[in-house]
């Protein structure tokens, strides 16, 4: 992706889970977002390339759901040597429109950019 094209994050200033839909484990915690995608902080680490259906739970209600579902693959993956926990960038896959509006919905009542 081009670097005039990629888009501003908005830094969470909530806590969300980010769960993978299909081993219902948690994969860490979201740091922030875009409607491209997003970058969350974990206790183990992820493997790039990997694809995932990850749920994202609200801490309220938008629209009538407390958490939505996002195709994603993840991109990268490295170690904070401070912390010990790993960061991880996934990028969204076909996501539809509804859903979309949902991320936007949440970048606005959640989030600051960065």
């Amino acid at each position: 992706m081009d670097e005039k094209e990629r888009l501003k994050r908005h830094r969470c200033k909530v806590f969300f889970r980010v769960i993978n839909e299909e081993t219902q484990e948690v994969v860490g915690h979201l740091v922030d977002l875009t409607v491209q995608g997003l970058r969350l902080i974990s206790e183990k680490p992820v493997n790039p390339d990997a694809i995932f259906l990850l749920r994202l739970v609200l801490p309220v209600e938008i629209d009538g759901t407390m958490e939505f579902s996002l195709p994603a693959i993840s991109r990268w993956c490295t170690k904070d040597n401070i912390s010990g926990f790993y960061n991880a960038g996934f990028e969204f896959r076909k996501v539809p429109l509804k859903t979309v509006r949902m991320i936007e919905k949440v970048i606005g009542e959640f989030c600051i950019e960065e």
